[in-house]
């Protein structure tokens, strides 16, 4: 992130900084973080100021009709089958994830999430027993096998990697930058 050392100052009316402030809160930021995405979004900058939505006031759907050519419906229910998903559904998450910039998680993905954290509690409730064990033996190295232990670095990297590649996914499938 670039030093910010430079200070920007301008005088307006309460009125205006009342509906800054508001403005700022609804994209749920600081009214300073807001100002700063907006001069760099109009100079240029790397930061969008689309990046952040306003905070949902309602949470009810709304139906809406697009009309595509034939073969770009085509393409739309491929990708969805693709993801096991209906053709709306799959729409509609394809706008949520472009909307808020962060990708939309689908049944497959958050199985696989799923299975990962049932690894992941397997490799703590086998350390546990381990330090347990260790802990109860008055003479522990004379009893204990160490070598089981070597296993555990190869387990942990190897979860961490099956994590990177759902996330890595999920971003991408979705079109979301990272």
């Amino acid at each position: 992130m670039p030093n910010k050392t430079a200070t920007l100052i301008t005088r307006i009316g309460e009125r205006e900084k009342t509906q800054f402030e508001w403005l700022a809160k609804n994209h749920n930021l600081t009214p300073s973080e807001f100002l700063r995405r907006l001069v760099l979004a109009e100079i240029g900058g790397n930061e969008k100021i689309n990046a952040v939505e306003p905070v949902p006031q309602r949470t009810t759907t709304t139906r809406l009709t697009v009309r595509l050519a034939e073969f770009l419906m085509d393409s739309v229910k491929l990708r969805a089958e693709s993801k096991g998903m209906a053709t709306s559904r799959w729409v509609s998450a394809l706008v949520q994830s472009h909307v808020s910039n962060f990708p939309v998680v689908t049944e497959k993905e958050t199985l696989m999430l799923r299975a990962i954290n049932r690894e992941l509690s397997a490799i703590g409730r086998n350390v546990n027993q381990i330090a347990r064990h260790l802990n109860s033996t008055p003479n522990h190295y004379a009893h204990v096998d160490l070598g089981a232990l070597s296993k555990l670095p190869a387990s942990i990297k190897s979860t961490e990697q099956s994590i990177r590649k759902v996330i890595k996914a999920a971003w991408q499938g979705w079109g979301v930058e990272d």
